[in-house]
């Protein structure tokens, strides 16, 4: 049980986040910059509080397997939310069918080893290692357009990005490290690599999301190309 170990408080500072920049991101394509991409960034932060409050819930969950599988589920979802706004706002499709399959089968691998096959050590890998992969295609797809060169908020968000994989990267080598039981000493490692990293990061993303917004916003009413399609 994760707040057994001292990370409610974290967790709920991570939904307060999350709700404050939904609210936001909403209201800014409710009333401002109806783009596709602004919609699907607030369902980033939308499906990310979901998590949060089933982290904080497992009493909800008659089986410990089974909370583990769906609270892995919501962070899946938010990872393909924001893999989908950042392609979506460069005018290609949501998600490639590469992506979901890698999504899905990092599901099935987390249900197998945690329900099926129990292993400690890979039921908690997947997860951060896509979370690793989806930072550094992100950061790839920000930095490589041709079309639309990156500006300071594009190397903003390669910045957080980057910093927010490495971090996820180094959470799967520990939690891999643990071998098929739980180990103390690493879990605890593995849970503050997580956990004190997640609040900062989510509030750099929806401010760099806005300053984003705001210089798509202020080319589209220069007579630039528009980024992004309305929805």
């Amino acid at each position: 049980m994760l707040v057994d170990y001292g990370y409610s408080g974290v967790i709920d500072d991570v939904a307060l986040i999350n709700i404050v920049f939904t609210l936001f991101l909403l209201g800014i394509w409710a009333l401002y910059f109806r783009r596709a991409y602004v919609l699907l960034w607030s369902g980033v932060y939308a499906a990310s509080c979901v998590n949060a409050i089933l982290n904080n819930h497992i009493h909800w969950f008659n089986d410990a397997g089974v909370y583990w599988v769906v609270v892995n589920l919501t962070s899946l979802i938010v990872q393909g939310f924001v893999v989908s706004g950042f392609r979506v706002r460069y005018g290609l499709q949501p998600l490639p069918a590469s992506y979901i399959a890698f999504l899905v089968v990092s599901l099935i691998g987390t249900a197998w080893f945690t329900v099926v096959t129990p292993h400690f050590g890979l039921s908690m890998w997947f997860i951060p290692f896509a979370a690793f992969v989806m930072a550094a295609y992100v950061g790839w797809l920000l930095l490589r357009n041709e079309e639309h060169p990156p500006g300071w908020p594009e190397y903003a968000a390669t910045g957080v990005f980057g910093i927010h994989g490495l971090a996820q990267l180094v959470a799967s080598v520990v939690a891999l490290a643990q071998g098929s039981v739980r180990d103390t000493a690493l879990l605890d490692l593995y849970l503050s690599i997580i956990y004190l990293t997640l609040p900062s990061t989510f509030a750099a993303m929806g401010l760099i999301a806005v300053a984003i917004i705001a210089v798509d916003s202020s080319r589209s009413r220069n007579g630039g190309r528009p980024l992004g399609l309305s929805g």
